[in-house]
C-alpha cells in the first residue's frame, strides 16, 4: 500500500508560482509583523536577532528552495543554485555591469567638483589602499549572499511564467 503525498505538497506542485509568492512574503512578514507591533506599542513580541536574519533576510531563498524541492525533488535544488553561475552573455557585459555603476558615480562626483562643489568623502576613500580589493570582494560576496530574491523571482517564478 503506497503512502499518499501530503496535501500541502500537492498544492505546491499544482500552484508553484502562487506558493513561492505566498511563502516568500510569509517568511518576511512573520518577522516584520512582530517587530512592527512592538514598535507601535501594540504588543511586545521579541524576535531574536538570529531568527530575524535567518528567516527574514533569507525568507525568499527558503521559499524558492521549498517550492523547487516540492516540484522537482532534491535534484531541482542544485539546478536552482547552479543558475547563479550560469553565464549567458560574454564576460565583457558582466564587466560593464559591474564597472558602470561606480564609473557613473565617480563621473557625477567629478562633475560636481568641476562646477565648484566640494569633494565629498566617498566610503571607498576611507579604506586603506591595500585593502580596497578585499573590501570590494567582501561587498560583492555580501551582495550575492543577501540577494536571495534572485533565486525566487528569476530561479522559480520567471521560468514558470
Amino acid at each position: 500500500m503506497s503512502q499518499a503525498a501530503p496535501p500541502t505538497g500537492n498544492w505546491i506542485r499544482r500552484h508553484p508560482v502562487l506558493a513561492v509568492c505566498f511563502l516568500a512574503y510569509a517568511f518576511t512578514w512573520i518577522i516584520i509583523l512582530p517587530q512592527l507591533l512592538t514598535l507601535l506599542g501594540i504588543a511586545s513580541i521579541p524576535v531574536p536577532e538570529f531568527v530575524a536574519i535567518v528567516v527574514g533576510t533569507y525568507g525568499f531563498l527558503w521559499a524558492a528552495l521549498i517550492v523547487e524541492g516540492a516540484t522537482r525533488g532534491r535534484a531541482g535544488i542544485p539546478g536552482l543554485l547552479s543558475r547563479l553561475v550560469c553565464w549567458r552573455v560574454g564576460l565583457q557585459w558582466y564587466l560593464i555591469a559591474l564597472c558602470f555603476p561606480p564609473a557613473y558615480l565617480l563621473a557625477g562626483v567629478a562633475l560636481h567638483v568641476l562646477v565648484g562643489g566640494a569633494m565629498p568623502l566617498l566610503p571607498v576613500m576611507t579604506v586603506i589602499p591595500d585593502r580596497v580589493l578585499p573590501a570590494v570582494l567582501l561587498l560583492f560576496a555580501q551582495y550575492i549572499l543577501l540577494n536571495s530574491e534572485e533565486f525566487t523571482w528569476r530561479g522559480v517564478v520567471l521560468p514558470r511564467l
